[in-house]
């Protein structure tokens, strides 16, 4: 691979790093908000619908995306990534602001910032459908960076650990202090989302350079040589340009052996409900019992796991349906150990706080693994089909469909019934 193959798959990596970053920042830093913000374990039911209410900017988008054609794709993502460090810039600087009992300044920006990330969804993704395959698949691992980013940086950061101390009678937990402040860390994201811009601005000036100057650009084809695409028979797959090629389908794109785009849309849903609906309304009541390091650990290592899973299906395509619904049942059985887990808190699963508190870290690892490698794959499935940016584009609105609804469904049950109950940080 040349210097400028490498350049290339590098800045789409970083402007897909921008996709999810700031909800993931947020998300990352939950340990110390969930202990000093008034709304406690149950904030992060609150953010999951504050996120899934930003789902207005993809409707918007597709609106005036079927009605006015003529819009600039380019001109929109660099300016919803401007929005993102603007907000991410405010939550570096308002996250503990409150009126009422309320966070109402951390909604409010959380809001901006998922109005970009939900958007980008129908945004970012159709963008990539003039570049190489392979680059999609950049795309997602740089998704993956999005979580794994945030991950490092609280790594350094430290976990909020507390030690239980008797004080007149009672026991009451004493934190221990990060090694830098919320406020720098939402800071360093900002400044991270500020260099995603600047790629994207870079990757988008060398496309209209090429372009003007008559040639094909180079991320069309950069690594078609150098990671060539294949299907499940090892048929290199063919780019896909903004133009109809004279060639015939490989045998990848064929209706015989790729599934129906309609379940591919329909399983999207279902594994994005459960990856951002479902599990991080739900993950504090199945961790928190057992640690706060528990908790923290299950968050860093399931980020970490997000990227790696979103690269694997370069190597290890996966186009057989009944493999593919397989691999969704057994995310959804994963997905369903959690919400158990949150169902017996304060309880301890079997009594055992260590059993518990491993099979907490391990259960949500494995449910963000198989998330992360099936959402790549099914956008990689519809990528392929034919009509790229078409099929991209509806990936993102079932990605969101199946958000809000897994959102929808867990937010009553958390705030509006008793099934999941908060434990005592020192029992």
């Amino acid at each position: 691979m040349s210097k400028l193959q490498f350049a290339c798959f590098t800045l789409v990596v970083l402007f897909g790093s921008s996709s999810w970053m700031g909800t993931n920042s947020v998300w990352m830093q939950l340990p110390l908000l969930t202990s000093t913000l008034p709304e406690g374990w149950s904030l992060p039911s609150y953010l999951a619908m504050v996120v899934q209410f930003a789902c207005i900017g993809p409707l918007v988008y597709g609106v005036l995306h079927k009605c006015c054609c003529s819009l600039s794709s380019s001109a929109l993502i660099i300016a919803a990534l401007l929005i993102a460090v603007v907000c991410q810039s405010g939550l570096a600087v308002f996250w503990s602001y409150t009126a009422g009992g309320y966070s109402v300044l951390l909604y409010a920006f959380m809001f901006g910032l998922a109005l970009v990330n939900a958007t980008s969804n129908v945004l970012f993704m159709p963008f990539m459908s003039q570049f190489h395959p392979s680059l999609l698949h950049a795309y997602f691992v740089g998704m993956g960076l999005s979580s794994l980013v945030p991950s490092l940086l609280s790594l350094g950061q430290g976990t909020s650990n507390y030690e239980c101390v008797a004080n007149n009678g009672t026991v009451q937990p004493v934190f221990q202090p990060p090694r830098f402040s919320v406020s720098i860390y939402l800071g360093l994201i900002a400044a991270w989302t500020l260099l995603a811009t600047a790629a994207f601005v870079l990757l988008q000036q060398r496309v209209w350079s090429d372009e003007q100057q008559g040639e094909k650009h180079e991320c069309d084809s950069c690594t078609e040589e150098a990671t060539p695409l294949k299907d499940g028979k090892g048929t290199e797959m063919k780019p896909i340009s903004g133009e109809t090629s004279g060639e015939q389908p490989s045998s990848s794109s064929s209706p015989s052996s790729s599934p129906s785009p309609f379940i591919l849309l329909l399983l999207t849903a279902v594994v994005n409900a459960q990856m951002n609906g479902v599990i991080p309304s739900v993950h504090s009541y199945a961790a928190l019992p057992y640690s706060q390091r528990v908790y923290h650990l299950g968050l860093t290592l399931s980020n970490i796991v997000s990227p790696i899973a979103s690269f694997l299906p370069m190597f290890c395509g996966v186009r057989s349906l009944p493999l593919l619904s397989g691999l969704t049942l057994l995310s959804t059985l994963s997905t369903a150990f959690i919400v158990y887990l949150g169902l017996l808190s304060p309880a301890h699963l079997a009594d055992s706080q260590t059993a518990g508190g491993i099979l907490s870290v391990l259960s949500v690892v494995v449910a963000a693994g198989l998330h992360s490698f099936l959402r790549t794959t099914f956008a990689s499935s519809l990528r392929d089909i034919g009509r790229s940016e078409h099929w991209l584009f509806w990936c993102g609105v079932f990605i969101q469909i199946g958000s809000f609804l897994g959102s929808a469904v867990m937010f009553p049950l958390i705030n509006y019934t008793s099934l999941f109950q908060s434990a005592p940080m020192c029992q």
